[in-house]
Formats: structure tokens, C-alpha cells, sequence
């Protein structure tokens, strides 16, 4: 980065990472939360629902929330979680971030917490287009649906982020599962990742964070960085690559767990 009397441009970038990405790119600014155990799994087997992380890592995931447009989630992880994918904590955003449930085969229904009382913002449901009609007769006027085109491996997520612009979410947060983070970080279309490491170990028929193998060096940068006690940072604060990732912020210790935040640098 540049030095000047306010700071490194590095520094600038790490801390207003919307503002750089906007007049580049026609989609949104996509950034991809993870909470991992230290073997690399999101769940035990089976999927049930644990806490890996404790309260503190928590209470920091909704203030990250509280700075997106839209919080986004494959069908894995609402089906598992019932989420209500709201900002909850001491910070209240401007405007509630949008709920947006991936549902390939349109069997979301009218039960889930994100489409009830609870929500604080109108949903919006992605789908194919001949699921669209029989997804809107099942869950009524409750959310927006948006019919987007496939391919032979799921959604064509250039054309989903592209929906998702269009509809004046710039900023948007994926908070998983693995299959649709590690489609992201192939199609490098992740610009950022926050990555809470619990100090636990799940074993190896848990539930792998990213179930399709390591894809684009997210995973691997991920390992590289995930010690407690190391500092991902050279001598002289210059960022550290770990294949076409770096890290401009310093991690960070939630309680027990470890807060890493990695940013695309190719």
C-alpha cells in the first residue's frame, strides 16, 4: 500500500472493503462466514445442530450482520437451523438485512422462522423457474421469489449474484453451508472470508465445512492462518498471500475461539 498522513490505502481497503469493491465489479460484494471446528467441520455427523463457537463469536457475527443488505444461506443449513438470519446485538443496522434462502427444488415452507412474525425484513426465495409457481401457491405473499437459470452442477451463481444486484443487495453475507461456500470459492466469487475457529474437534464423520474438496485456496489459506497464536501479519504490517488470499486485519480472539478475516487478492 501507498503511505500518507491518513494511513496505509491497505489499511483503508481492509476497513472499507464495500467501498472499493462497488465501482469495480456489476455484482454484489460477497462475503462468506464460517464457524469451524479446528478439524475442519461445521456439524457433527448427521448435521444436528451444535454450537461450535461460544456467545462471543456470536454476539460478533450480528454486528457483522448488521453491515449487509442480505444474508444468504443454501438449503442445507435452513433446513438444518430454521435460522432466523436477523441482526440481533448492540448494533442496529439502518435497514434489516434480507433474508435469501437458496431452494433449488422449491420445498420451502411456510413454517420457516425467515418467512413468519419474526422476520425483520421480506425474504426472497431462489429457485428455477418451473418451481416458482408451485413455491409461491405454497407459501403465499410471505417473501419474493426469484426464478434464476442452473447448471449441470446447481445454480448459475454469476446469474443468482446478478438477481440479487438487480434487486439492490450490494452487499451480501453467505453464512454457508460447505456445498455452497465451497461452489463460491470455485467460482471465485468470495471476496472475503470470516472464519471462527472453536477450539474443539468434531471428528471425521462430521460434517466437512467444505464438502466438495479444497477449492480456489480458501480452505488451505484458512489452515494456514488458523493457529491462536500466530500472527498471519510479516514484520512491517505488509499482508501475508496464501494462495490469492491475505489477511489486512489482525485475528482476533472471541473467547475461546479465534476470528480470522481473509481477503481475495487476485
Amino acid at each position: 500500500g501507498v503511505d500518507g498522513p491518513f494511513g496505509r490505502c491497505e489499511d483503508w481497503r481492509a476497513e472499507n472493503p464495500f467501498f472499493f469493491h462497488a465501482p469495480a465489479r456489476p455484482r454484489p460484494y460477497l462475503a462468506l462466514k464460517l464457524a469451524v471446528s479446528l478439524d475442519g467441520r461445521i456439524a457433527p455427523a448427521g448435521g444436528r445442530r451444535v454450537w461450535l463457537t461460544g456467545p462471543e463469536s456470536r454476539r460478533e457475527v450480528h454486528r457483522l450482520r448488521a453491515g449487509f443488505d442480505a444474508i444468504m444461506v443454501g438449503r442445507g443449513t435452513w433446513v438444518a437451523d430454521d435460522p432466523r438470519l436477523t441482526a440481533r446485538g448492540p448494533v442496529t443496522p439502518r435497514v434489516p438485512p434480507v433474508p435469501v434462502l437458496l431452494d433449488r427444488w422449491g420445498r420451502a415452507g411456510p413454517e420457516l422462522r425467515v418467512l413468519g412474525a419474526e422476520a425483520d425484513a421480506r425474504g426472497v426465495l431462489v429457485t428455477v423457474g418451473e418451481r416458482a409457481a408451485e413455491l409461491r401457491r405454497r407459501i403465499g405473499d410471505r417473501a419474493d421469489i426469484a426464478a434464476v437459470p442452473t447448471t449441470p452442477h446447481g445454480f448459475d451463481l454469476a446469474a443468482l449474484l446478478a438477481e440479487l444486484h438487480g434487486r439492490g443487495l450490494t452487499r451480501v453475507l453467505c453464512e454457508g453451508g460447505g456445498r455452497v461456500a465451497a461452489s463460491l470459492l470455485a467460482a471465485r466469487l468470495v471476496d472475503r472470508i470470516y472464519l471462527f475457529i472453536a477450539p474443539v474437534l468434531v471428528g471425521s464423520d462430521g460434517v466437512p465445512a467444505f464438502p466438495l474438496g479444497a477449492t480456489d485456496g480458501g480452505p488451505e489459506a484458512a489452515a494456514a492462518h488458523a493457529a491462536p497464536h500466530r500472527n498471519p501479519v510479516r514484520a512491517g504490517g505488509s499482508p501475508s498471500p496464501a494462495r490469492g488470499w491475505q489477511t489486512r486485519i489482525d485475528p482476533v480472539r472471541f473467547g475461546d475461539d479465534t476470528h480470522i478475516v481473509l481477503d481475495r487478492s487476485t
